[in-house]
């Protein structure tokens, strides 16, 4: 009867030990998918960046860099004005912008508006 008595509590521990398991291994399977969803995502965006950093460093010297110039009309002109300094202070003050500042800056007189 006692042998009878452990044989059953033995499959009842089984039982529940494989119920946790399967439980335990749900739920891992479950994480290992979101690790790998958020893993594919920061690929994504590091080769998208990394792309990006590419583009910007063959590009400096080429017509790849005229998409990132900026014209800034009606500017007052003053007499001997910086005009590298008016510009970085109308991105900083009046865009909000202030981690940019210019590489170069000239005044196109031809240009007619």
């Amino acid at each position: 009867m006692s042998e009878k008595i452990t044989q059953l509590i033995d499959k009842r521990i089984n039982t529940e030990i494989n119920r946790v398991n399967k439980a335990m291994n749900e739920h891992f399977d479950t994480i290992r998918a979101d690790m790998s969803s958020e893993i594919d995502t920061l690929t994504g965006k590091m080769n998208s960046l990394s792309d990006t950093m590419q583009m910007l460093k063959n590009g400096s010297g080429s017509s790849s860099t005229r998409a990132f110039n900026v014209v800034i009309r009606k500017l007052p002109e003053s007499v001997n004005e910086q005009l590298e300094t008016k510009v970085n202070g109308i991105i900083k003050d009046h865009l909000g912008i202030s981690n940019i500042t210019v590489k170069s800056v000239k005044k196109d007189h031809k240009c007619k508006f």
